[in-house]
């Protein structure tokens, strides 16, 4: 019997008919029963995790409850373009689906970094070759098929004719003409159109409405900032080294004292461009569609006194401007901002934009104070730096986020699978979570369905170990974003089922050798008699962390003692987290994991389940021996 059964297409091609295929509706059913008895019979749980990005278009209750019956595991909200009111709305819509869903959403907070960005457009616009089109430095300004704010940046201060402007990594080119006074941009599009600039830009100066959902909510955004305001001005003195006293405002720089540092000058220099607003008119290289937010990259075609050497190739000056000294930080003022703000809220996870070294890992964890242990920290490869110092970065940070898309501009296209190959690798060897960002199911934010390339690109991901998979253009911008949830997780259990997972190396001896060997025994112990699922007991996440990364061929059910700890554990693949609050009662704790796991189809009478145990109950760091059961009738 065939796995996969046409019958329809059988009868087509049984009468010659063999240009005729399956509707895309005929098609999507037949995938959804294969998928489930796969989901049922073999695989009863999908490892690798699901990202989904989300805007402020997409993260109301509804549509996130679409993505999460249709396989999100994790959130992912990027603050590159989106504002602090955005995240309270985006918590309270969670909060409320945790709780109607009885489920733990971890929320990824990603840090916007130095990448420049194009602002927000009306809508969505298409631009013809050969128009001029402008960039603006006035950030209120709603774009249109004319013009569109682009973020304020010395950068752009270095932008000379000639000079291209790459939007939506690459996919979408420019060329600079040249530089013009805002107030000349504005009487000459008049000229072009007076009824629509009679009276200015569009403007985005209305402050945004909360939805019903937050306005419940215990979180007062005015009051978090202020209350921030004292603590995020003691961190950055703490941060760089000062004892000085100050008015605790945010906002008085001179408190910060006259010797050099670098988060003050961060901020006087955006206060600075801020003043001066300016235009760059541009070409249009090809027909396009232009996107709000879109990254923006500046190539030089001009020789660059001495750094060019003779080359006759394009020189990106966003990394030439990136010096690594004592005194620059990656952090731009709204990072800081964002940090001070995640602090005061459900953050689990912060994402850093722009990591060039294990450094400013460090320096982000040292502004977390003493919240270091509870948010994790991940690190977004994606600069040559970063690729260069890939080994202190995954050691410094509790997880990595290998960024294709601007990998794509920053390094030989021709490096690039095996580097990425490289860098999961060393995840696996450090026991450090590892997730892929852009480049998924690009076609299927146009079409619903995928291309065979992405379906094998995804394939070999799942086969490297890479821990979890993220949606971004597919989920913000995408006309089928429940489709590409769907598929995507469809491809991870059809792979995952169907490979054999020895991924892991030789674990090295350290002060955790205890727990990783009992770890590996646990593994091991699932594969000889087939256990349908591994229980662990943890209070911090690190048993889980371990299990996960040794990829065994069943769920992980990790029994946890706070709604925290379960979102941190969620991000890991294979894992499942339900809370029991105190960890006390030995046998008892197991019986009741076994119930819970009944009650959810995760085992079934007469199959095996492996659990770990540690030698004193309620205390973390005390694994050290594991169980193996046998799954009785829930009536015997």
């Amino acid at each position: 019997m065939d796995d996969y059964p046409h019958s329809a297409s059988k009868r087509h091609a049984a009468s010659g008919y063999f240009h005729s295929v399956l509707s895309r509706d005929q098609l999507l059913h037949s995938e959804a029963a294969y998928f489930k008895n796969l989901e049922q019979n073999i695989m009863r749980l999908r490892r690798t995790k699901i990202i989904c990005t989300v805007t402020e278009k997409t993260f109301d209750y509804e549509n996130l409850k679409m993505m999460y019956l249709a396989g999100m595991n994790v959130l992912r909200l990027n603050m590159a373009y989106a504002s602090h009111e955005d995240l309270v709305a985006v918590l309270a819509n969670k909060n409320r689906l945790e709780k109607d869903l009885s489920c733990f959403i971890p929320l990824i907070l990603d840090l916007k970094g130095s990448t420049l960005r194009i602002g927000r457009l009306g809508s969505t616009v298409l631009l013809k070759k050969g128009q001029e089109f402008r960039f603006s430095t006035d950030q209120h300004i709603i774009g249109d098929e004319n013009i569109v704010a682009i973020d304020e940046n010395e950068d752009l201060e270095n932008i000379q004719p000639g000079d291209k402007l790459m939007i939506d990594y690459g996919q979408i080119s420019f060329t600079v003409i040249k530089r013009e006074k805002l107030s000349e941009t504005l009487r000459h599009l008049r000229t072009l159109e007076p009824e629509r600039y009679e009276s200015g830009f569009q403007r985005n100066d209305k402050p945004k409405v909360l939805p019903e959902e937050a306005k419940g909510s215990a979180h007062d955004l005015n009051k978090l900032e202020s209350e921030g305001a004292e603590e995020e001005h003691q961190r950055l003195r703490k941060a760089s080294g000062k004892s000085i006293s100050s008015s605790g405002s945010f906002n008085n720089l001179a408190a910060l004292g006259e010797k050099p540092n670098k988060y003050k000058d961060a901020l006087l220099k955006e206060k600075q461009r801020q003043k001066e607003k300016t235009t760059i008119v541009c070409q249009v290289d090809m027909d396009c569609m232009l996107h709000s937010r879109k990254p923006i990259f500046i190539y030089s075609t001009q020789e660059m006194a001495g750094r060019s050497s003779g080359k006759d190739t394009f020189e990106m000056i966003v990394d030439d401007a990136q010096e690594d000294d004592e005194e620059t930080t990656i952090l731009t003022p709204k990072d800081i901002k964002d940090i001070n703000i995640a602090l005061k809220m459900e953050t689990d996870c912060i994402a850093v934009s722009d990591v060039r070294s294990a450094k400013d890992i460090l320096e982000v964890k040292h502004l977390l104070g003493n919240r270091r242990n509870e948010i994790r920290i991940l690190a977004k490869l994606q600069n040559r730096e970063s690729i260069q110092n890939y080994t202190e970065i995954i050691s410094a940070a509790d997880g990595i986020m290998i960024s294709r898309n601007y990998l794509g501009l920053h390094m030989p296209v021709e490096t690039l699978y095996l580097k990425e190959r490289e860098i999961i690798e060393k995840c696996h060897e450090l026991y450090k979570p590892v997730f892929i960002v852009g480049q998924i199911l690009d076609n299927m934010i146009t079409s619903c369905i995928p291309k065979f390339n992405e379906i094998h690109d995804i394939a070999n991901l799942i086969t490297a170990g890479a821990d979890g998979l993220t949606l971004v253009s597919e989920c913000t911008i995408g006309h089928f974003v429940k489709e590409s949830i769907e598929t995507l997780s469809r491809i991870c259990v059809e792979v995952e089922s169907k490979i054999k997972m020895d991924i892991l190396k030789a674990v090295e001896p350290s002060k955790k050798m205890i727990a990783m060997t009992i770890a590996k025994c646990c593994v091991d112990a699932v594969k000889a008699v087939n256990a349908s699922l591994l229980i662990c007991f943890t209070q911090t996440g690190s048993t889980a962390l371990q299990l996960s990364k040794l990829k065994p061929t069943c769920p992980i059910l990790a029994i946890v003692k706070s709604e925290n700890i379960a979102r941190r554990v969620n991000f890991l693949s294979s894992v499942i987290a339900i809370k029991f609050g105190a960890l006390f009662g030995g046998e008892g704790l197991i019986e009741r994991a076994l119930t819970y796991a009944r009650e959810k189809g995760l085992v079934r009478s007469g199959e095996y389940v492996v659990a770990t145990i540690g030698g004193t109950e309620g205390v973390s760091g005390q694994t050290n021996g594991m169980k193996i059961l046998q799954v009785e009738s829930a009536n015997a």
